[in-house]
């Protein structure tokens, strides 16, 4: 007993089987946490029967305390530590739900933490969103994906008001890597967007999926060409049409080979009397779309204030040239009226003498004519109008 190393080797041994009979023959008592439990909510058709729903997410976790022998809590698993909320019976507006707990009899639970969980209740309904396609994998801007058909076009959300009521549209994202150039079709996944392109949960679609259809076109730079139609309204005119020179449409290789040039519908400036801005459409060939960066083509329209001034002219007033050797002329149509138009600052010095009208017969060859009015001037004007634009004429031989 006198030797200290076998002491403490009869030390540690009678130590280990103290140990072995606490844990193998006592078993004491313990108690463990099961944080982040997941909250079943059941009864929920018992909502639907009444047209309410949950809002919000309904994802709820709980933390549960347990408590048992040792052995039986250290094998005890969260998937056989069960949360439920019952909604029977709860109406519009939030209420705080009891969390129910079951474990395995030889387990007892201790204490929920919380005890309740908050749900907010709302009138269920139901409303079609429109379906727009996302599309990916794109690597380059030489080619785009177009003649993009979607089935359905439109999915019905139902849910909570407020969710409902969040979603702006079904979200379809085409993996452009999958589109050939002849066309492919492929179905992908529908997910509700809200106003900030995030993710709405806890809402139901008529559809999980959208077929789309869609091709793999090039794109190419054209010139764009436009014009107006209509009157500006009385005393203005227009200083400049602010609009692209160019945009970039996207079609099949074959037809956007010889294509050059597009148009876009005439620009209506009846009555307008400030500057202002349009959407502008563009006419496109079959099978020819706007590239993506020009979705939108806007023509900013820039007007200015204008005056004018009339003058008239007599048959005698108007100069009559590249008439025949041995013929005579005589204008049957009169007065002329000269309307000039322009800013009020050049317009204050302008006279009838600073215009002088003319009409060519050099190609008259039979003895009635008709000819157009000649307006020479050195004056900066914006606008002349001459009524009327042509005069009849009577040509004779000399007496």
């Amino acid at each position: 007993m006198s030797n200290s190393t076998f002491n403490k080797i009869l030390s540690i041994v009678i130590a280990l089987l103290l140990w072995i009979y606490v844990i193998g023959e006592v078993n004491p008592t313990t108690q463990h946490t099961f944080t982040n439990v997941p909250v079943s909510l059941v009864s929920m058709e018992t909502l639907t029967s009444r047209n309410l729903a949950v809002a919000g997410d309904s994802e709820y976790t709980v933390d549960i305390v347990v408590e048992g022998q040792r052995a039986d809590v250290s094998k005890l698993t969260m998937d056989e530590v069960v949360a439920t909320a019952d909604l029977f019976g709860f109406g519009k507006g939030q209420s705080y739900i009891e969390v129910s707990v079951k474990v395995p009899e030889n387990v007892k639970k201790i204490e929920v933490r919380p005890a309740r969980i908050p749900v907010n209740i709302e009138e269920l309904v139901a409303v079609s969103k429109p379906v727009r396609v996302t599309v990916s994998g794109l690597e380059t801007g030489d080619q785009e994906v177009g003649n993009i058909k979607l089935k359905p076009s439109e999915i019905e959300v139902t849910g909570a008001k407020s969710q409902v009521d969040s979603v702006e549209y079904i979200q379809a994202t085409l993996d452009a890597t999958k589109v050939l150039e002849n066309g492919s079709t492929l179905q992908v996944t529908a997910v509700p967007i809200d106003g900030d392109e995030t993710p709405v949960r806890n809402v139901r679609l008529s559809s999980e999926y959208v077929e789309i259809s869609a091709k793999l076109f090039g794109v190419k730079t054209v010139k764009l060409n436009t014009k107006t139609t209509g009157e500006l309204a009385e005393g203005y005119e227009i200083s400049s049409i602010e609009l692209p020179e160019t945009i970039r449409i996207k079609g099949s290789k074959s037809v956007l080979r010889n294509l050059s040039e597009v148009s876009t519908e005439p620009i209506d400036i009846t009555d307008i009397s400030s500057n202002t801005t349009q959407r502008v459409k563009v006419n496109l060939p079959d099978g020819v779309e706007l590239a993506n960066t020009n979705k939108t083509i806007e023509a900013k329209i820039y007007i200015r204030d204008v005056v004018s001034k009339e003058f008239e002219y007599s048959s005698d007033e108007i100069q009559i040239e590249g008439l025949s050797e041995g013929y005579e002329a005589s204008i049957q149509t009169s007065p002329v009226i000269l309307k000039v138009i322009g800013e009020e600052s050049a317009m204050g010095l302008i006279q009838k003498e600073d215009f002088t009208l003319s009409i060519d017969l050099s190609e008259a060859d039979t003895t009635t004519a008709s000819a157009k009015v000649i307006v020479n001037h050195t004056k900066t004007v914006s606008r002349i109008i001459v009524t009327p634009e042509k005069l009849n004429v009577t040509v004779n031989e000399e007496s």
